[in-house]
C-alpha cells in the first residue's frame, strides 16, 4: 500500500509541474503578442503621415492683392499683409494653415495692430496613443547678419491655443529678413514633427522710371519699327524672398498741340474726317523684355473709322515735320509734338497669391523723334496712285 501511495503522490506532484510550465507559457507568449501589437501601433503611427499625406501649409492662403487692369490712376495697395509660407518637413505630422482675416483676430486673441495672422493645425495619426504636441518658432539662420542680435518674437510668435493641442496661431508683426521655421513635435517622441518655414514677401516701397540711355537720343520716343527702353529703378522693403514685375504699362499723354493739330489735319479728308486723335497712348510692357515699340498707326493714335492707311499718312507727315531730332532745341513745347506726361504702373507679383501695382509719373514734356522714321518723311514720298494722295493745305504755323 505505501508504494501505491508514493506512486500517487508522485503523479500528482508531477501533473502540478505540468501545469505550472504550460502557464508561463501561455503567460509569456500573450506579452510577445502585446509587446508585437505596441511596436507595430508605434510604427504605423510615425510612417504613416509620410506615406499618406501631403504637407499642406500655406496652400491655404486665398487672398489675392490683383487690382483690376484699368485705365485709372489707382491708389497703391499696401502689401505688408501678404506673407508666403513654404512646406517643410513631414515626419508624421502635418501642419496645415489658413490665413485670418482682420475681422477675425478678436476671436483669436490677436493684437489689432498684428501684420497678418494664420491659424495653424497640426495633425497626427488618428490611432496615436498620445497626441500631445509643443511648438516652436526660431530663425532658419540665427547668426545671419540679418538676424543676428534679434528677438523673434518681436517680429513672429507662435501660440498654442490650449496646452499640448494640436491648434496653434502664428501672428506676424512685421517684416522680417531671415527665414522663419515652426516646429511642432510629438511630445511622446522628439523623433515625430513637422516643420515649415515662414517667408515675408520684399515690399515694393516705391520705384522711379524713365526712357534708358541706351537708346540713341534719350528722352526722345522712336516710332515704328524702332524700339524704345524704359528702365525702373526700384526701393525694397525688408523680406526673404523677391517677387516679379509682371506686367508693366505705360500711359503717354500727347500735348494739347499735337491733339489739336492732328485733328484738325484728319478733319480735312474725308476718308478720315470719322477719326479723332487720342489724348493717351496706352502701351503694355514687357518688364523683361529688350524694348517697346510703339506703332505708327490708326489703332495706336486714334479713335473712330476711317481709312486707316490714309491715317498713317497723316501722322507721319506730322512727326516728320514737328518731331525733333538730337541736338535740336527743345524751344516751346507747344509747338512740338510729343507727350506731356508719362505714367508708369508697374504690378508686381509672387505666384497666384499676391500682386500689388505701384505708379510713376513723369510730369517732363518728352517729344517724339521726327528722322528714322519707317515711313516716308514727306507726301511727295508715297507710292500711290495719284487719286488715292491726300492733299493737304500749306502749314503756316
Amino acid at each position: 500500500m505505501s508504494n501505491k501511495n508514493n506512486n500517487a503522490r508522485k503523479y500528482q506532484q508531477s501533473e502540478k509541474q505540468a501545469e505550472k510550465h504550460w502557464g508561463k507559457f501561455w503567460i509569456g507568449l500573450i506579452c510577445f503578442v502585446l509587446v508585437l501589437a505596441v511596436l507595430f501601433g508605434v510604427t504605423v503611427w510615425r510612417t504613416k503621415g509620410l506615406k499618406d499625406w501631403t504637407f499642406g501649409f500655406g496652400t491655404e492662403h486665398t487672398e489675392t492683392r490683383d487690382p483690376a487692369d484699368n485705365d485709372s490712376n489707382s491708389e497703391d495697395k499696401d502689401p505688408s499683409d501678404d506673407e508666403l509660407v513654404n512646406s517643410g518637413e513631414n515626419k508624421g505630422i502635418l501642419l496645415k494653415s489658413r490665413h485670418l482675416d482682420a475681422t477675425e483676430y478678436d476671436e483669436y486673441g490677436i493684437e489689432a495692430q498684428a501684420n497678418t495672422a494664420y491659424s495653424v493645425t497640426a495633425t497626427v495619426n488618428e490611432d496615436a496613443v498620445d497626441k500631445s504636441v509643443i511648438g516652436s518658432v526660431f530663425w532658419k539662420n540665427g547668426s545671419s547678419t540679418w538676424a543676428s542680435g534679434k528677438n523673434i518674437n518681436d517680429y513672429v510668435t507662435l501660440n498654442q491655443t490650449v496646452e499640448y493641442g494640436l491648434d496653434f496661431t502664428l501672428t506676424v508683426k512685421q517684416a522680417f529678413g531671415e527665414p522663419v521655421m515652426i516646429k511642432v513635435a510629438s511630445c511622446m517622441d522628439s523623433e515625430v514633427y513637422g516643420t515649415a518655414q515662414v517667408d515675408y514677401l520684399r515690399e515694393l516701397i516705391s520705384f522711379t522710371g524713365g526712357m534708358s540711355i541706351e537708346v540713341q537720343g534719350s528722352g526722345h520716343i522712336l516710332l515704328d519699327g524702332r524700339k524704345n527702353v524704359y528702365r525702373i529703378s526700384p526701393e525694397w522693403g525688408v523680406g526673404t524672398i523677391d517677387g516679379v514685375f509682371s506686367k508693366m504699362t505705360l500711359h503717354f499723354y500727347l500735348n494739347q498741340y499735337t491733339v489739336d493739330t492732328l485733328n484738325a489735319r484728319l478733319r480735312q479728308n474725308s476718308n478720315t474726317s470719322g477719326y479723332t486723335v487720342k489724348s493717351r497712348l496706352l502701351i503694355t510692357v514687357d518688364p523683361e523684355g529688350d524694348g517697346f515699340i510703339i506703332p505708327m498707326n490708326a489703332e495706336t493714335f486714334l479713335d473712330g473709322t476711317g481709312n486707316a492707311d490714309y491715317a498713317k499718312i497723316i501722322i507721319n507727315n506730322f512727326m516728320a515735320e514737328k518731331g525733333i531730332v538730337p541736338g535740336e532745341s527743345y524751344g516751346s513745347s507747344a509747338v512740338k509734338a510729343g507727350v506731356i506726361n508719362i505714367i508708369c504702373f508697374l504690378t508686381y507679383s509672387f505666384g497666384e497669391d499676391y500682386s500689388v501695382r505701384k505708379t510713376y509719373s513723369d510730369e517732363k514734356t518728352t517729344l517724339f523723334r521726327k528722322d528714322n522714321l519707317t515711313l516716308m518723311s514727306t507726301i511727295d514720298d508715297i507710292n500711290l496712285n495719284p487719286d488715292h494722295i491726300v492733299a493737304l493745305p500749306n502749314q503756316t504755323e
